[in-house]
């Protein structure tokens, strides 16, 4: 199922502009869906959102290779993209459940590790596509990926505990305890950190007060500016190329015209951010997150502004047989960078950094701006390489790189061994003791 020009099947061919709308409609679809799914996981509840969606969006993956044995007259492009929509809606949904959830779930000493496996499982994904995609057919690989990757997810959910965070919120604080003592094991443990939590979810209203009455606190300076910085993290992200690499992996490859196989290569810098992901999640749990998000972003520039170089001097005739090397080291070091400290330190700070009572609207927000820049940035590919060339993109994808990290550097705070209400206290929110105005002795961000 690796995306490359056109897509095949046993009935059709999809022309690239079509292809190119079948690999982007689920970004697409994500610019409406990601703030409907930050109120529906405060509404329906984080885990039960998951396992609400997980079964038709497993059906309808599954479904895609019927198409290959319908009897009757049936437009297969149409049919295929309609199950796109319904992927893109469902995962649109899913968007701020998956990042909002390991932060509320996890101890807070492996808040990190665990927020920054998320970023390592998308990773597992595109990886299992080029690998599969390698080797099956795409009907028959549909089906091993749907067995792979959901279905499992699907019987971790069962075994998982509702977020204890949101149950308080709801006013449910004796679930929210049972919740705690599963998750934690220690009765002590469990009890302290109930008591922090309904200290620090004493100013968010209950269940009965409608998701948009939230909005108005967006008035207030405290709430709006880190809602806004947290959009600026994804959106600059994307502008550094991130979605068009995953996507189109294969056919870069191709267009570089390499002695390499590009299914091979793909598979190898698939690996290297696999592998990637999960060096970063042991960094995380030790060193401070603009470190890593400033270091990995460092790599990020130089492997694109590399690639410019190579098609640059590809696009003037020189001879680059003795640097086809190239390509496949600059995009491996670019997933390398992505995946220790660019890719798993956005997603987490961009939770951490947004105040409780704000928090899964503010996810919604944010998802919003970076579904519409990662769609237009992977939709256009084709139109900016007609325009710039191949050498002018992946240079505009360094320059977005080094503003990426420039606006950390400037504007992002350092959220390691801080607790959630420090950060609020950081933006303004007042969520210190009314007696002392000293933070109470709480959980850190580690």
């Amino acid at each position: 199922m690796t995306t490359t020009t056109t897509v095949t099947t046993p009935l059709l061919v999809l022309e690239p502009d079509a292809a190119s709308w079948y690999a982007t409609v689920p970004l697409l679809l994500c610019i409406p869906g990601s703030v409907v799914g930050g109120a529906l996981c405060e509404w329906v509840g984080l885990r039960r959102l998951q396992l609400l969606l997980a079964p038709p969006l497993a059906l309808s993956i599954a479904a895609m290779p019927l198409i290959s044995w319908f009897p009757f007259n049936l437009n297969p492009i149409a049919f295929l993209i309609t199950t796109r929509i319904i992927q893109g809606t469902i995962v649109a949904l899913l968007n701020s459940v998956i990042s909002v959830y390991p932060c509320e779930v996890s101890d807070a000493k492996y808040r990190g590790t665990l927020a920054s496996l998320v970023d390592a499982w998308a990773s597992l994904g595109f990886l299992l596509c080029y690998a599969v995609g390698s080797y099956l057919y795409w009907t028959t690989a549909a089906w091993v990926l749907t067995v792979a990757t959901i279905i499992p997810s699907f019987i971790g959910l069962l075994a998982s505990q509702e977020s204890p965070p949101w149950l308080i919120r709801k006013g449910r604080r004796e679930a929210a305890k049972a919740a705690l003592l599963r998750l934690r094991g220690l009765a002590e443990a469990a009890e302290q950190e109930l008591t922090e939590t309904n200290k620090y979810c004493d100013n968010i209203k209950r269940s009965d007060d409608s998701w948009w009455k939230v909005v108005p606190l967006l008035r207030k300076r405290g709430y709006l500016l880190p809602m806004v910085t947290a959009v600026f993290m994804l959106m600059l992200k994307e502008v550094s190329g991130l979605s068009v690499i995953s996507i189109y992996i294969v056919r870069i490859f191709q267009l570089a015209r390499v002695d390499f196989d590009p299914f091979l290569c793909s598979v190898v810098v698939g690996s290297a951010r696999l592998g990637g992901n999960f060096l970063g999640s042991a960094l995380l749990h030790h060193l401070p997150r603009k470190v890593l998000l400033v270091g990995g972003n460092v790599l990020t520039a130089v492997a694109t502004a590399s690639m410019g170089v190579f098609f640059f001097l590809h696009s003037r005739e020189y001879e680059v047989q003795q640097v086809d090397w190239i390509p496949l080291t600059a995009l491996t070091l670019f997933m390398v960078g992505m995946a220790v400290g660019v890719g798993p330190a956005t997603w987490l700070v961009a939770v951490e950094i947004l105040p409780g009572p704000v928090r899964s609207l503010g996810i919604g927000v944010t998802l919003t701006g970076y579904a519409v820049t990662s769609f237009l940035v992977s939709k256009t590919f084709d139109d900016m390489q007609s325009l710039l060339g191949l050498h002018g993109l992946f240079w505009c994808y360094a320059v977005g790189c080094i503003t990426y990290g420039v606006f950390v550097i400037v504007v992002v705070p350092e959220t390691s061994g801080r607790s959630l209400k420090d950060i609020e206290v950081y933006w303004g929110v007042a969520t210190l003791d009314s007696a002392n105005h000293k933070p109470q002795e709480h959980q850190t961000l580690n």
